[in-house]
Parts: structure tokens; sequence; C-alpha cells
């Protein structure tokens, strides 16, 4: 009998002494109700991370937890809403992009490399991963560049419409570049572990759900993020009908004319893609 298991990470506000972050609003209401989704799915075992638990080290260790224990054609579900941030890195075979994409968790950043080359090569063939993360620049903050893609679909009517209104502009999940930087030099022996790159293949199928593109921000909420908020909507408490294509297609549907595409990256089984999401 296959099984589900989940880690939901939310972070409102950092306690790092040495970066610091705007404080968000509805990000650990999203980690929450991710969870209970998970709950409702029948997951065998979730794991919420939200506020000072948010931290790299719990965070590392609940994902390769869940990997000990998951078998082929078992569920890992990971979820992040929180702040994001990216640096711009020289030209080169490891990032196509010539970024690094990262979550800002409440100590430390978690540099995209790190799911490529630690996390996601813990899992066995055959288990089905679903990633979602509701932060600014998502859009590979969990997978890093790799192959091209089994599917890449999102929303992608964009216009100056939004930028241009005069409606209060929403906050946003991002972490600034300075504050960054403060953080990669004080600790840098972190991340020259996080982005040295071990050669491990990754064997299972993965489907990665963001709020936005690489270069996009995503906008936070009184509740919840504005990308949890639609897929809890288009979700409607497990009565949604169709596949994870379809699912994006209708939580991008309140963003066609905002500067926030939300994105679907799928790599592996090419029927994973075709399930009902969140289904154990």
């Amino acid at each position: 009998m296959t099984k589900g298991i989940s880690v939901n990470v939310g972070l409102n506000k950092v306690t790092s002494n040495v970066f610091q972050a705007t404080p968000l609003d509805g990000c650990e209401n999203d980690a929450t109700a991710m969870r209970d989704l998970a709950i409702a799915q029948n997951f065998e075992s979730t794991t919420l991370l939200i506020g000072p638990d948010a931290s790299l080290e719990k965070v590392v260790n609940a994902v390769k937890d869940a990997a000990t224990k998951l078998e082929s054609g078992d569920l890992f579900l990971f979820t992040f809403a929180g702040h994001g941030t990216f640096k711009v890195v020289p030209p080169s075979v490891e990032e196509m992009d010539e970024h690094d994409e990262s979550i800002v968790l409440t100590d430390h950043l978690m540099i995209d490399n790190m799911w490529r080359n630690e996390l996601w090569p813990q899992f066995k063939a055959g288990v089905r991963a679903v990633a979602i993360a509701d932060c600014c620049h998502s859009g590979s903050s969990l997978i890093s560049d790799e192959l091209p893609p089994l599917s890449h679909v999102g929303s992608h009517n964009k216009t100056d419409q939004w930028r241009q209104s005069r409606k209060p502009k929403p906050k946003v999940r991002e972490l600034g570049s300075g504050e960054q930087a403060k953080e990669l030099a004080a600790f840098s022996k972190i991340y020259e572990q996080q982005l040295a790159a071990n050669g491990n293949e990754i064997k299972c199928s993965r489907i990665f759900l963001s709020a936005c593109l690489d270069d996009q921000k995503a906008s936070d909420g009184l509740k919840h993020g504005a990308f949890t908020q639609a897929l809890i909507d288009v979700w409607a408490e497990g009565g949604f009908q169709g596949d994870y294509n379809k699912l994006i297609e209708q939580i991008a549907l309140p963003f066609q004319n905002s500067p926030q595409t939300p994105n679907l990256t799928a790599f592996g089984s090419p029927g994973f893609t075709n399930q009902k999401p969140f289904t154990v």
C-alpha cells in the first residue's frame, strides 16, 4: 500500500542576527493549510515547520528523513512559503540562467543547488515528489537548472496593466540583495557546501509548482499568499477534478494581467502530471 509524507514550511519573520527581511503575514498560514490538505488526503505523516522551527537544519533533516521512509510509488509533498531571493553567478553549465535561486529560512538560505545535489538524490526510484514554493524568484528554487523538463506550463499572458494600476502594491516575498550578501559573507562555508556538486543521480519523479518565474516576485496576503490562496480556492477541499496541468492552469487564471506567473515544471515519469494532485 502506498503512503504519503509531507513537510510543510512557512516563515513570516526571520530570526537571523545577520540579515533582515520584511515581516510577512500569510506564510505560516500557507504552511498550515498545506499540512491540513495532506492530512485530508490521508498522508501517513506530516511535519509542520513554522516560525523559529523553519531552520535550515530542521528542514534538511525532515526531507532526508522522509526520503528514508518512502518507496517506489509513494508520494512526497514539500511546500515552502516565505521570502525568496537569488544571486547572479558567472555563466556556467551548473546554472544555465546564471542565477542561484534560494528560499529564505529563519537562520540561513537554502540554495537551489542543495536540492539538486544533496536532497533529491536521496529519494528512491519510483517515488513521486511534489514541491511547491510560494515566494519570490521561485521558478526553479527547489530544482535548480537541469535537463529540459517534461512539461513547463503556466499563464504567460503578461501585460503592464497590473503595474500601472493605482491600487496599493501588495507586500512581496523577497529578501533584498544587500541582506542576502550579508548572510553569504558571514557563512561562506555553509554556502560552499550547498553549491558543491557531487554528481549524484536523481531517480525520483518530480512535479514543481511555483508561485512565479525566477525573474518575478510573489505577493503576500493578510491570510495567505496570492498563489496559495488561488491553490486553496481551486482545490476546493478536494472537490477539484483534473490533473496537475489543469490545476496550474486554473491557479494561473487570476494572474493573467499581473507580473506574477504561476508555473509547473515536471521531471521523470510522464504519467505523473496526469494524476489527480496530492493523491497517495
